[in-house]
């Protein structure tokens, strides 16, 4: 029998002691999965295999798309093997027009709206597998949703259209560095706009005494009637009613044409503070029977109009209509940019609401906003039935909240050869909210307005 000294029971008991709490730490990592050796099981994590840590899809949702706007996300996983991810759909349905590659990436053009929930599985190089339940939600197209222009397109405020021959014409509001006085932009297909001059070359000579601290001109609205294009124009400093409508005119827009030239015919209308409207934003109404009126205001009171000698192009004594304002509990009366047209049964009084202008252009929350009537004198009524002298208005297009904001300034141009069109600017938040020229096709079809996604066809 073999004799045990004291110090033998002692290192004895410390070996016993050391190998019961290296013993727990291991158990303690098995148990969480951390470390994969034998005696340890596979883990905690995933179907089949040893992984070091549990396999799982880290994408838990999706950014939603567009309709006929290309998408593109990356599905995410980690833990498991670490290599080999192979991703697939295990149930439901992608949307129409979107695949799921075998490397974890959503692509495709979405064909149609509405939301899918589908659920994939990553399976890694181990044989270990995840699974996760999405939904991609897919909204329809909007006017602002593609931006196909090129060229000139910018800063276009406030424009107008017209189109002579084969070729469209945008006059729009001074701005930035320029030559002249009153863009012109020309394009034959509305898509690719090229600058094609100014108006004039100096401010006219009436402006300085009728508004002196005017610096540029404003919303110029251009059409044509008694042979001759028109084209209206405002001078006005921001927040002021020392305004003023002027009107120039010309025989052609062509510039090769020998008669090309254009003729200030001087001042048509003036307003001074304290006045009840405000003589900017001019827009005219060729109506069907020959007759030619003017519609225009901004802020105080909102719209009026009065009628158009077709001889002169100037306003003739009479009636002065009062067709739009904003409702009493909205402080400002921001309503401007009246375009009013007559199609089919009714006229549309289209206008903007709220903000174009603020000093930071984050906070515009200028919208196109449309009523209408079986008078060019109104009442104009909204999808509701509510008056827009009232306050009433349907909103018919509004920023995107995304790449788009505070669409406005619109004109709608009929053209019964061509296609209906409406033009607006809208800024673009990517571009430090600069100004960008849309040209949009508008349909009538169902009695209402509807702004199409783009030039050439319908919405």
């Amino acid at each position: 029998m073999r004799s045990y000294t004291a110090s033998n029971v002692g290192l004895r008991n410390r070996f016993h002691q050391r190998y019961s709490i290296l013993l727990a730490i291991v158990l303690l990592i098995c148990a969480g999965g951390l470390l994969s050796v034998a005696g340890c099981g596979s883990g905690s994590g995933g179907s089949g295999g040893t992984q070091a840590t549990k396999l799982s899809v880290t994408t838990t949702t999706l950014s939603a798309g567009t309709v006929g706007v290309a998408y593109s996300a990356t599905l995410l996983g980690s833990g498991g093997s670490g290599a080999g991810y192979v991703w697939t759909v295990s149930s439901g349905t992608l949307p129409s027009g979107i695949v799921l590659s075998s490397a974890g990436s959503l692509s495709g053009t979405p064909t149609a709206t509405g939301s899918s929930t589908f659920s994939v599985k990553v399976v890694d190089s181990a044989g270990n597998s995840a699974t996760e339940s999405l939904t991609l939600s897919i909204a329809a197209a909007t006017p602002l949703t593609t931006y196909e222009f090129t060229g000139d397109t910018s800063p276009v405020h406030d424009p107008s259209i017209i189109r002579q021959g084969s070729t469209y014409y945008v006059f729009s509001t001074d701005g930035g560095i320029q030559s002249g006085y009153i863009p012109i932009r020309c394009s034959t297909d509305k898509i690719a706009w090229s600058a094609c001059g100014y108006v004039f070359s100096a401010m006219p000579s009436w402006v300085a005494s009728t508004v002196p601290a005017a610096t540029n001109i404003w919303a110029p609205d251009i059409s044509y009637f008694n042979g001759t294009y028109h084209l209206y124009y405002a001078v006005s400093t921001f927040g002021s009613q020392v305004s003023a409508i002027g009107l120039a005119t010309t025989p052609t827009l062509d510039q090769t044409n020998a008669a090309y030239k254009w003729t200030d015919q001087g001042v048509i209308l003036t307003s001074t503070t304290g006045a009840n409207y405000n003589a900017i934003d001019p827009n005219i109404l060729v109506d069907t029977d020959g007759s030619v009126w003017l519609t225009y205001g901004s802020y105080w009171s909102g719209i009026f109009q009065q009628q158009i000698d077709p001889a002169t192009g100037k306003i003739l004594p009479g009636m002065v209509y009062h067709l739009a304002e904003r409702a009493a509990s909205v402080s400002g009366d921001p309503v401007e940019g009246s375009s009013l047209v007559h199609k089919g049964s009714y006229y549309y009084l289209f206008v903007s609401w709220d903000a174009c202008c603020n000093t930071d252009p984050a906070t515009d929350n200028y919208k196109i906003v449309v009523g209408r009537g079986t008078s060019a004198h109104g009442p104009f009524l909204d999808e509701s039935g509510a008056d827009m002298l009232a306050g009433g208005g349907t909103i018919l297009l509004q920023g995107d909240g995304m790449n788009w904001n505070a669409p406005g300034g619109q004109t709608v141009y009929l053209d019964a050869t061509a296609g209906d069109l409406i033009v607006f600017h809208a800024l673009r938040v990517t571009a430090n909210y600069g100004d960008y020229l849309f040209v949009r096709t508008i349909s009538f079809d169902t009695g209402w307005p509807v702004i199409g996604n783009s030039t050439v066809q319908g919405p």
